[in-house]
């Protein structure tokens, strides 16, 4: 480090909670012989203006990194700071870096995460977080990252987060480097992904261990559901954990029974997608809370009448190869009874000016329709699923005076 900081304090803390003992150094008084023997190098330049980077600690953390070590450079000037430095240690910096300066204005500070690799990718998808796009202070330096390297994100242009070597590329000594902080005293709302980040990358980079003693477990708020076909409907699943120490890399999957309409989800944690494909809801909890739960909220309509078993499975992730799964228990049914009285919906198409059609619906508060297409009133597709009363989407693109025909129809039931 530079010198004294809250955020060095905070760092300790997060490694500690991965399990990991740390020691910090001024610059001043490192050299190979001190930093050799450590599973990872941490360089925190803790947004400093002044007393930055010398070429001392330039030539002290190549050498460490020639000999295998890790290397996590962390700051708000990673790339500016080398222009103090003599040349030769400009050239090293850029090489541990992998960055360099490029021209262009100042990024607003914003940051959107690059992901080819989706959940696979240790760094945003690793045990404790799924790091998503945040805000940081617009005070973020332009830069660009060289090919050797994998981009992780980007503010503007300019490159701010990267990993090496690249996913795909393993063999090489890693190393991540961030061209913002942990933990700045004005981006209080990334804390999270700060958070999570840093201890994914930390993890990476030692290639941490997994713990075995989880006790996960997942139930429904209630087993037995009498729902309305057409009406929404909500559940809770809880994940909860009663181990010797809290489960890392946790996600659960909640596979939809045919003929639920999926609406959405909320969660106390992590994050959530939905695969329309496989009907699945996948929540990436990641961390939980040792001997504590986490409540995730699912919201769906059923369309068809019937008795359906929904299914949930928790998993968590020893390794890159091995997990250890859990079903819910006990099962949750749904048992979806005939709507009464419901209002048929009715469709309207309206022009728009200049160019530009608009497909509209009317129908009963909290009741779901489905839409269908056809070009010939034959053949009938999905189109799309909505939610009463009133619904309304434009049907772009403008399809031409010209256009072949096409018909829309809606329903409330199957």
């Amino acid at each position: 480090r530079p010198g004294p900081d809250p955020e060095i304090d905070a760092m300790q803390s997060y490694l500690l909670s991965i399990g990991l003992g740390s020691q910090v150094f001024d610059q001043d008084a490192i050299s190979i012989n001190v930093l050799q023997g450590f599973k990872l190098v941490i360089w925190d330049d803790l947004g400093a203006q002044t007393n930055e980077l010398n070429a001392n600690t330039v030539d002290v953390l190549d050498g460490v990194y020639g000999r295998g070590v890790p290397l996590y450079l962390i700051g708000e000037h990673l790339v500016s700071a080398s222009a103090q430095l003599p040349p030769m240690e400009q050239a090293e910096w850029q090489g541990l870096t992998h960055l360099q300066a490029t021209s262009g204005g100042i990024p607003s500070g914003c940051v959107t995460i690059i992901d080819p690799e989706g959940p696979s990718n240790p760094v945003l998808w690793g045990q404790f977080w799924s790091v998503g796009d945040f805000c940081y202070a617009p005070r973020i330096e332009m830069a660009t990252n060289d090919s050797a390297s994998e981009l992780l994100g980007q503010s503007d242009g300019a490159s701010v987060l990267l990993m090496y070597p690249p996913f795909d590329s393993p063999g090489a000594t890693p190393v991540v480097a961030q061209d913002f902080r942990v933990l700045p005293p004005d981006v209080s709302a990334a804390t999270n992904e700060l958070t999570g980040l840093f201890k994914n990358a930390v993890c990476w980079l030692t290639g941490c261990g997994y713990c075995q003693d989880a006790g996960l477990g997942l139930e429904a708020s209630q087993t037995n559901y009498l729902a309305t076909v057409g009406q929404a409907m909500a559940y809770t699943l809880t994940a909860s954990c009663n181990g010797e120490c809290p489960p890392v890399q946790v996600r659960l999957t909640n596979s939809l029974p045919a003929g639920f309409v999926f609406l959405g989800a909320t969660n106390e944690q992590g994050s959530w997608t939905y695969d329309a494909v496989q009907r699945q809801v996948v929540f990436y909890i990641g961390e939980m809370p040792q001997e504590g739960s986490v409540d995730l909220q699912v919201t769906v309509a059923p369309m068809q009448i019937g008795t359906f078993t929904n299914n949930g499975v928790i998993r968590l992730a020893y390794g890159p190869l091995e997990e250890k799964r859990w079903d819910i228990e006990p099962p949750m049914v749904i048992t979806v009874l005939p709507a009464t009285d419901v209002a048929h919906p009715r469709l309207s198409l309206r022009l728009l000016s200049p160019v530009g059609l608009e497909l509209s619906l009317m129908g009963e508060a909290g009741q779901v329709y489905g839409i269908e297409s056809s070009p010939d009133l034959l053949h009938w597709e999905d189109f799309t699923n909505v939610l009463g009363p009133v619904w309304a989407g434009n049907l772009a693109p403008w399809p031409g005076t010209n256009a072949a025909g096409e018909f829309y129809r809606a329903w409330t039931s199957k």
